[in-house]
């Protein structure tokens, strides 16, 4: 493993945003030299913390960033800049927003760039599609929003779309280095506006892409990647991160060392669903205004890694790996110990890690991760848990494996407190030492973490030795066996939302007649199922051979009404809708065509039938029926004897009195057998039946 020993440390923690007094006090000072006078016990803690900080005791304050977070449209008058790492979701802050002409105009600053590679555009909870232009196709959308994007590498152009409706937006707003959206509602009617947008101007808009380009250790090239030892490396040594010197991570053995812990992160792990994925990625968020020694700390622990400094004062990262202890602390090195205990502090001991992982299927949301129980434990002494999230990790393997692994640390066989001899330095950066000590008839043994590395420094300067806070840790801690430890990762539960308004149940029309005056008229009788309290019921209803719509008023808890008088014997249809409390409009319904009948009697049959044949023609008679309701004959005609497939004759119904005889000569007939049909007709349309045959007659 790396051992220590001079590192331009002023600089380092001047970068880092250590506190002034610490960077005079360490400045042009290396470790061998008079810094150890700065105080008389200096940790360094070999988790994953945060190394400066660490060296000096700062607090380091708990990340901040949340995918929920991110993932929302803010308007803020100052917010803050966001760097985003491997595969992500988001929104983006308002820069811009205004309404003209009936369109909606706003531009959302996402993060910091680029942009490698975008999935997928997402209005609300619709992933959308887009022309050319940007022009949104698909439903519910179609052509009524627009989404155009900057990528944010460097190389951005001003939307000429916002610069030409927009005077004061110029061609030099080009937000160089920002991934951004604009987008644009154009002008929908009111009676569909909240089908459409049904958040108004708060319309949430996101994008699903792959962010940040990092440098592949491997093989030198700058491309995306999510390996958490490249992302790290980049978050160490960029601008918006913790701007640590290239010459500080690029020496001889720190390059050696981040290409150790890429490789590392790079290795394949099985998967029991069948598959691999690499052992260590990273997806995540952070603002410019965190502290960036928290960004590395939640980096850190979502790979089980470590930071490190090298002989050639360069400065890495170690993922964790269990090896064979080659450092020996024994009696003849330790002088002294505290803090002995059989197993770990009792406030630190869990039997139940929980925490939650970034899930892609559940929408770039934290995740709870499936439980690490000890059950064995769990049945003697309860459930003792502990919760460690795990925001930055993509993978339900990945984040289960470093609940095995903290779950080790927590619950160690023996933890110790060792005061060494200056032979412990060999300890210095190592992960694991090996212990033989015993204290009165105890003896321990085995390989342990080191968790806390101090060095004791006595009034004149001289370091005087080391102590060490150590652990017993199991090789088993790194062993992996995906079908029995990879748990379940959460059932997708995609909450898809529903903002259809169904068709109107059970709607149904039938008609009914009234006396008004003395006379029966026909009116329709409307009838449909209970909407509930969030839907109210329209109806509407005209002739089927009219174009315009009449209203028809529902009162409040209805479930049939009646609709308004109908002219007897004509065609009308209906139909019906749900719409919303706040206005939005559901389909219409199919239509429901009814015809209107005030008198569903029919009159008496025609008598005195008969069909005379002529030269291209028929000679037909008939006499009325002597009943009050009498209206008209109609006469069907057929080249076969069936009545179900004859048709009526052009110049048919025969209006006329009752008790009248009628006659009609029926001509332009083609020679052959003819057979001809009379029914007569009441004022509502409705027909005797059987109709009243005439019998064959030849036309020649």
């Amino acid at each position: 493993m790396p051992q220590v020993i001079a590192v331009p440390i002023a600089g380092l923690l001047f970068s880092l945003g250590a506190p002034l007094a610490i960077v005079n006090t360490v400045a042009g000072v290396g470790i061998a030299g008079s810094i150890f006078g700065a105080a008389v016990s200096i940790g360094l803690a070999f988790g994953a913390s945060f190394l400066a900080n660490a060296l000096f005791s700062q607090e380091v304050p708990a990340s901040a960033s949340n995918p929920t977070d991110v993932q929302q449209s803010l308007r803020a008058s100052a917010a803050d800049r966001q760097v985003f790492y491997g595969q992500y979701q988001a929104s983006g802050n308002w820069v811009f927003a205004e309404t003209k002409q009936g369109s909606f105009h706003k531009l959302l600053a996402i993060c910091q760039g680029p942009l490698v590679q975008l999935l997928s555009v997402k209005i609300d909870d619709n992933t959308v599609t887009r022309n050319g232009s940007g022009i949104v196709t698909s439903s519910p959308y179609n052509s009524k929003a627009r989404v155009e994007l900057r990528y944010g590498d460097g190389t951005e152009t001003y939307y000429t779309n916002l610069a030409s409706a927009f005077s004061e937006w110029t061609s030099s707003h080009k937000g160089l280095g920002v991934v951004s959206l604009y987008a644009t509602q154009f002008p929908v009617g009111q009676s569909s506006y909240y089908d459409t947008f049904p958040n108004g101007i708060n319309t949430l808009y996101r994008i699903e892409g792959k962010f940040t380009k990092v440098t592949n250790i491997s093989t030198g090239v700058t491309e995306w990647s999510d390996n958490a030892a490249g992302v790290i490396k980049h978050f160490m040594e960029s601008e918006n991160g913790m701007r640590i010197p290239s010459e500080v991570l690029d020496t001889t053995l720190a390059s050696a060392a981040w290409l150790t812990a890429w490789n590392r992160c790079d290795d394949d792990i099985d998967l029991k669903a069948g598959g691999t994925e690499k052992r260590y990625r990273l997806w995540g968020a952070y603002k410019l205004s965190e502290t960036p020694g928290s960004v590395l700390d939640a980096m850190l622990k979502n790979c089980d890694a470590r930071p490190i400094l090298t002989r050639d004062g360069g400065m890495s990262i170690a993922i964790g790996e269990y090896y064979e202890p080659t450092v020996l602390l024994d009696n003849t090195v330790i002088t002294g110990f505290s803090k002995l205990r059989r197993g770990n502090n009792v406030a630190d001991v869990a039997n139940k890690l929980t925490g939650k992982w970034l899930s892609k299927d559940q929408d770039y949301q934290l995740t709870d991760i499936d439980a690490w129980i000890d059950a064995t434990s769990v049945a003697a002494r309860g459930e003792i848990p502990e919760d460690y999230p795990l925001v930055w990790t993509p993978s339900h393997s990945q984040a289960r494996r470093l609940l095995k692994i903290q779950y080790y640390r927590l619950n160690p066989l023996w933890s110790i407190t060792v005061t060494c001899r200056l032979k412990a330095m060999e300890a210095f950066q190592e992960q694991f030492v090996a212990v033989d000590y015993t204290v009165g008839n105890t003896r321990i043994q085995g390989a342990f973490e080191t968790d806390n590395f101090e060095f004791n420094i006595g009034d004149n300067g001289i370091l005087k030795s080391v102590t060490l806070t150590l652990r017993a840790m199991s090789a088993v801690a790194y062993t992996w066996d995906e079908d029995q430890e990879e748990g379940d990762a959460p059932v997708v539960d995609e909450a898809v939302v529903d903002n259809t308004i169904p068709a109107v149940a059970g709607f149904d029309v039938t008609v009914d007649n009234r006396v008004v005056g003395g006379v029966t008229v026909p009116y329709p009788v409307l009838d449909f199922d209970d909407p509930g309290d969030a839907l109210v019921t329209e109806l509407r209803g005209k002739k089927t051979a009219d174009t315009n719509w009449t209203s028809i008023t529902v009162p409040d808890g209805a479930t049939s009404v009646d609709g308004f008088i109908m002219d007897d014997g004509v065609e009308y249809e209906f139909q019906a809708r749900y719409i919303t409390l706040t206005g939005r409009q559901g389909a219409w319904t199919s239509s429901i065509t009814v015809t209107a009948t005030a008198d569903e009697t029919p009159p008496g049959d025609p008598t005195s039938v008969s069909a005379v044949d002529s030269v291209g023609s028929a000679n037909l008679g008939w006499t009325t029926p002597n009943s009050a309701n009498f209206s008209r004959v109609h006469i069907y005609r057929n080249t076969t004897d069936n009545f179900s497939t004859a048709t009526e004759i052009g110049s048919s119904p025969f209006y006329g009195s009752p008790s009248t005889a009628y006659t009609h000569t029926d001509g332009s007939l083609s020679a052959g057998s003819y057979y001809y049909y009379f029914t007569a007709a009441n004022f509502s349309g409705v027909e005797s039946d059987p109709p009243v045959e005439s019998g064959s007659v030849t036309v020649t």
